[in-house]
């Protein structure tokens, strides 16, 4: 557990195949004790890892894992962020990525695991943009959580300053920054729009 979050739970945020993985692999690179199981293991599709604990996935069902992940980093992807339980105050880490991207991303994955891919991309990629904007207003309104927003694209072209700006939100020591911004490849950047 980290002290300075014993109070509070940092949560890595935003939609599927927004770049929440390597927003994990940072914190952890960073000190953050991260709230993780092996259930889900690398793969072509994210070769770092997934960096996820299984019971988030049910946390419409039951939020009790919730306060294990008192002064650690969890990963909840965007559509979950409403079943967080009021009673835990929450830093919000938000990974915004072009929704063009992310839908392409996501056509992959299920063509690398045998699926057809989906048709009317363009209503799926609509969908996706109204969620997160949904997503982002509903945080605002939120009393027990502060949100800092990380651009992909803008993290892969500057991660210095990128790692810098996630580091002064979470009032980590620049000493970590050099350390975090040597896990970002460009090289995994791979549905450009």
């Amino acid at each position: 557990m980290n002290e300075l979050f014993k109070d509070q739970i940092i949560v890595v945020s935003g939609l599927p195949r927004s770049g929440t993985s390597v927003l994990m692999a940072l914190l952890k690179k960073a000190g953050i004790t991260l709230l993780v199981d092996q259930h889900r293991l690398p793969d072509d599709d994210n070769p770092g890892g997934y960096f996820e604990y299984e019971p988030v996935k049910n946390i419409h069902v039951s939020s009790d894992w919730v306060k294990t992940a008192r002064g650690k980093a969890v990963k909840v992807v965007s559509p979950l962020l409403e079943y967080l339980p009021s009673s835990e105050d929450y830093k919000i880490i938000l990974m915004l990525r072009n929704c063009d991207e992310i839908y392409a991303s996501q056509q992959v994955m299920l063509e690398n695991r045998g699926h057809e891919r989906r048709k009317n991309g363009d209503v799926f990629i609509k969908a996706l943009s109204n969620q997160i904007q949904e997503i982002q207003l509903w945080i605002n309104e939120q009393t027990n959580m502060v949100v800092h927003k990380i651009d992909f694209a803008q993290l892969i072209f500057d991660p210095f300053e990128e790692c810098k700006r996630l580091c002064n939100f979470l009032q980590l020591g620049d000493n970590v920054v050099e350390g975090m911004v040597g896990l970002v490849d460009p090289n995994r950047y791979r549905q450009r729009h």
